[in-house]
């Protein structure tokens, strides 16, 4: 398939080695990531009436890079405003 861009056993031993890790939001907050590429995928689903955007942004540790990712056309928010 050309949208793969790992296999799922390279993806299973990188989740198995600690290399890759998928959080929801809510197991997140207190903790903040170092040397990470940190993905944040369906952001449009963050409503803007929460601290939740704030609270993904304050967990970038030192050598660490984010990507916050969305369509805002495509909110499950049920028409409230999303904080992407």
């Amino acid at each position: 398939n050309a949208d793969v861009i790992v296999s799922k056993e390279l993806l299973e031993n990188l989740i198995l080695n600690d290399k890759v890790e998928i959080l929801p939001l809510s197991l997140v907050r207190g903790r903040s990531f170092h040397k990470a590429l940190i993905i944040v995928e369906e952001a449009q689903n963050i409503p803007s009436n929460t601290d939740a955007m704030r609270m993904v942004m304050t967990r970038i540790g030192k050598n660490s890079n984010m990507v916050i990712n969305g369509d805002i056309t495509q909110s499950d928010s049920g028409g409230k405003k999303s904080a992407l």
